[in-house]
């Protein structure tokens, strides 16, 4: 096992990719400790309390024996109870608080060293970082100034007026992608995070937008159309990532389900939710910008109706496990149905996998297992100004792909596109699948079952169709 972590550890470092949260994780063992310590402190006032318990009914002895114990048994008996109440509880109640003392302070030993480490390591990661943005900062500045410059000459002028801008363009998502520097993970969170009432804006967007759709006319997607597809299950995180890469590709809103019976006779399915596909709102397809904003502010939009229809119509029941998984808004979209207490009524979600969401501000309950996949460079995961809860259930895999030595992941990182597309997350998932820490470990061990081979498999793609349609 020890050589198995030395092992984990190296790949961690070499490939710039580490986990937070899970059965591993910091957070987790020292909730673990504590509660171990509490435990203790509790027994030790359970021990207390019989103490006095006892020396009550010693003194009730001698001062009312009952006639029908002989002398010398009383006598005893209440020796007995001396000695319990003086010494022998005394000493386990001592052994108790000793106990919780040392575990309490081999907490705060770990704590304390783990900071001291990640002090040390975060400055030097902090220095080397900021020397390799200094060329993407350059040359956002760069595409600022010659856009600038474009604009207010004549030739320029004349191109916008013409409603051609090529200099511009370059700057805007139909452009060539710009470069990482200070667009970053952390950097979007602290952005995010400092703006005031950003649930409110977020809300009152998503509600704008809403209204928009409504006086336009334009049909909501409801309910779905089965399309069955090659049964191919996943059976690796890897697969995972590259099976959800295949719905994305379908560009048309709709979401997969692998569904089959294992040994044990129960049925389990995997949802496969796209990331956003439509920037506008009016198209039809549910996976767009209004749904981002939708979720943002706690919503249910199209993309999530579009998940329960289709579960509903797989014929999925509250007792047989459903693991989602989605990249982007998909992701999001998988955390606020695992959250929602309706869904939850109807089906039974076991756990979730997000690969590049903003998920930190969605607490899911106690028992769905997550594991999120995000990029140190990759700014989407930090839209919602929050980090992933490090909680038992909840596994973040962090992975700064400019600093990895895979062949695959070569100039990875390198720009917005590169650090938020679903290929750069497959090799993030890849190195999970190959043993990257203990927490992630722990998860595939728990999520094995959705990774097993079974009998009866069906894949269909649901795809949403149009109300009335």
């Amino acid at each position: 096992m020890d050589g198995d972590r030395q092992v984990q550890k190296a790949r961690a470092v070499s490939d710039g990719a580490y986990s937070t949260g899970g059965v591993g994780g910091e957070r987790a063992l020292t909730e673990d400790l504590d509660w171990a310590a509490s435990a203790l402190r509790e027994a030790a006032a359970d021990v207390r309390a019989a103490s006095a318990a006892i020396a009550r009914r010693r003194t009730a002895l001698v001062l009312a024996p009952p006639s029908s114990v002989s002398a010398s048994a009383l006598h005893a008996l209440e020796s007995s109870l001396a000695w319990v109440s003086r010494a022998g509880a005394q000493r386990l109640e001592d052994d108790l608080d000793d106990a919780a003392h040392r575990l309490s302070a081999v907490v705060r030993v770990y704590v304390d060293a783990e900071r001291a480490a990640r002090r040390s390591i975060s400055l030097v990661s902090r220095v080397a970082e900021s020397v390799e943005d200094l060329q993407g900062d350059a040359t956002w500045v760069s595409r600022l100034a010659a856009a600038a410059a474009w604009r207010v000459s004549t030739p320029g002028i004349l191109a916008v007026l013409a409603g051609h801008d090529p200099v511009g363009g370059a700057l805007t998502p139909d452009g060539p992608p710009p470069t990482t520097g200070w667009l970053t993970r952390d950097s979007a969170e602290r952005a995010i995070a400092s703006l005031p009432g950003y649930e409110a804006i977020a809300a009152a967007l998503a509600g704008a937008l809403a209204a928009l759709e409504l006086l336009a006319g334009e049909p909501r997607a409801r309910g779905v159309t089965p399309h069955a597809a090659a049964p191919n299950p996943s059976r690796s995180l890897a697969s995972m990532m590259a099976r959800l890469k295949g719905v994305e590709d379908r560009d048309d809103g709709s979401v997969r389900i692998d569904a089959w019976t294992g040994g044990d006779g129960v049925t389990r399915r995997i949802v496969y939710i796209p990331g956003t596909e439509d920037w506008g709102v009016w198209s039809g397809n549910p996976a767009d910008a209004q749904a981002n904003l939708a979720l943002m502010a706690g919503g249910m939009p199209g993309a999530a109706r579009t998940v329960i229809d289709a579960l509903s119509a797989s014929g999925a029941t509250p007792d047989e496990p459903v693991l989602l998984v989605g990249h982007s808004e998909g992701g999001i979209v998988a955390a606020a149905l695992a959250a929602s207490p309706a869904v939850a009524a109807r089906f039974r979600v076991a756990g979730v996998v997000t690969a590049g969401s903003p998920v930190g501000r969605i607490a899911l309950p106690p028992p769905v297992a997550a594991l999120h996949l995000e990029g140190t460079r990759d700014l989407v995961p930090g839209l919602d100004g929050r980090t992933n809860p490090d909680t038992p259930t909840r596994t973040t895999v962090s992975h700064d792909t400019r600093r990895s030595d895979l062949p695959a992941l070569e100039g990875a990182g390198e720009t917005v596109a590169s650090a938020h597309a679903l290929a750069t997350y497959a090799e993030t998932a890849r190195l999970v699948d190959e043993g990257l820490t203990p927490s992630t470990d722990a998860w595939l061990s728990d999520a094995k079952e959705f990774f097993e081979p079974g009998a009866d498999v069906t894949t269909t793609n649901y795809v949403p169709r149009a109300s009335g349609g």
